[in-house]
């Protein structure tokens, strides 16, 4: 695989934490879930939907309940893939914050077992 010395910001802000680990920050409104409610519930639910008299308004009530239990930042949280939940206002002293912890950070890096032949 490749690997990466790379501090990467990206929507859901990634930040040290004091022992060094990547914390994962995001807003409230971020879904944050292996799959879409779209796609997860035409899977799952898809007998319950078919069988229903008024499909449509189905579908959207289970997209609904399915952003509410699994696909928010608060039950990813419960299940450690959130370390912090920030208000949007203040995503920027967070950031500002996390890049001046990131400033001085050095990775040592083994030496190079062997330089690039030529080709």
């Amino acid at each position: 695989g490749v690997w990466s010395a790379a501090t990467r910001i990206s929507s859901l802000e990634k930040k040290p934490d004091r022992n060094g680990k990547p914390a994962m920050a995001s807003t409230p409104t971020a879904e944050v879930a292996v799959m879409g409610p779209e796609g997860a519930v035409n899977i799952i639910y898809r007998r319950d939907i078919a069988h229903s008299p008024t499909p449509e308004a189905r579908r959207e009530k289970l997209m609904d309940d399915y952003r509410a239990r699994f696909a928010n930042p608060y039950s990813a949280g419960e299940r450690g893939y959130v370390d912090d939940v920030i208000i949007p206002h203040e995503t920027r002293p967070k950031l500002i914050a996390a890049l001046e912890a990131l400033q001085t950070k050095r990775v040592e890096r083994p030496k190079r077992k062997h330089g690039n032949i030529p080709l």
